[in-house]
C-alpha cells in the first residue's frame, strides 16, 4: 500500500490515483487515493500567511474525496488491499 510521508508527495498520489472509479475501476488505486486523501488531511494548513499574503485552503473538499472514495470501495465490495484482490474464505471443511 501506497504512504505518503510528504505534502508532495500525497499531491501526487492523489493525482495519480483519481480516476480510481473510471471505466471499469480499480481497488488499488482507490486504496491509494484514500490513502492520499487521508495525508493530505494532516499534511495540508488549513491557512498559510507571509508577510504579504494569506491563503485559505478547503480542506472540507478533501474530506469530501475521503467519503466518496470510502463508499465507492464499500458500494463495490472491492478490497484496498494491495492488488485489489477481494479474498473470499470457504467454510465447507470446518471441523469444531
Amino acid at each position: 500500500m501506497a504512504t505518503y510521508s510528504t505534502l508532495a508527495e500525497a499531491k501526487a498520489g492523489y493525482l495519480a490515483n483519481s480516476d480510481y472509479d473510471a471505466g471499469s475501476g480499480d481497488a488499488t488505486k482507490a486504496g491509494a487515493f484514500r490513502t492520499a486523501c487521508r495525508a493530505l488531511l494532516v499534511l495540508l494548513p488549513s491557512t498559510a500567511a507571509s508577510d504579504r499574503q494569506s491563503v485559505s485552503l478547503d480542506v472540507g473538499r478533501v474530506a469530501a474525496e475521503l467519503d466518496k472514495v470510502d463508499a465507492w470501495i464499500r458500494d463495490t465490495g472491492a478490497s484496498a488491499a494491495p492488488g485489489g484482490r477481494v479474498i473470499y474464505s470457504d467454510t465447507r471443511d470446518f471441523r469444531q
